[in-house]
């Protein structure tokens, strides 16, 4: 039988809100050694808006020389992020990482609320996948984006 996406996500990651300024989402990849955090509507409906990535922040703030704790995580993250469900198929999940280049996948329920989200990591260590399908999935990541 086929893992599911919430069989090996981490649950119920750190968030931050749009309104908060990028030291928040540092401080939370910092605390939690990630590089990406879901952004949501609210803390009490954890309604997901967007991501925001450690690269997010370095294109944006340091290549603009911005002062980081004058910037809100809006102004430069990912809206409409590539999302599953947790019923989805690990194989569906590394497939929609595949197409979209990404390396991070955020797991929402019906009411479009993150309850976890899918690295990397998570899939090399938990998913039981063939190791040549998490190879490949470095590797379709990896390439670079045409120009």
């Amino acid at each position: 039988m086929s893992k599911k996406c919430e069989d090996v996500m981490t649950r119920n990651p750190e968030c931050c809100m749009a309104e908060d300024n990028v030291v928040v989402a540092v401080d939370i990849m910092r605390d939690m050694n990630c590089g990406s955090v879901p952004v949501i509507e609210s803390y009490e409906t954890k309604k997901l808006v967007g991501i925001i990535t450690d690269r997010d922040i370095c294109l944006y703030v340091v290549g603009n020389e911005l002062i980081p704790s004058d910037v809100s995580v809006r102004d430069c993250m990912t809206t409409d992020p590539v999302t599953c469900h947790l019923g989805d198929s690990v194989e569906s999940a590394i497939k929609l990482m595949e197409e979209n280049q990404i390396r991070r996948l955020i797991i929402v329920n019906d009411n479009n609320q993150v309850t976890g989200i899918i690295a990397q990591a998570d899939l090399a260590v938990r998913s039981q996948e063939d190791p040549f399908k998490i190879y490949e999935l470095l590797e379709e990541i990896s390439e670079p984006a045409p120009v």
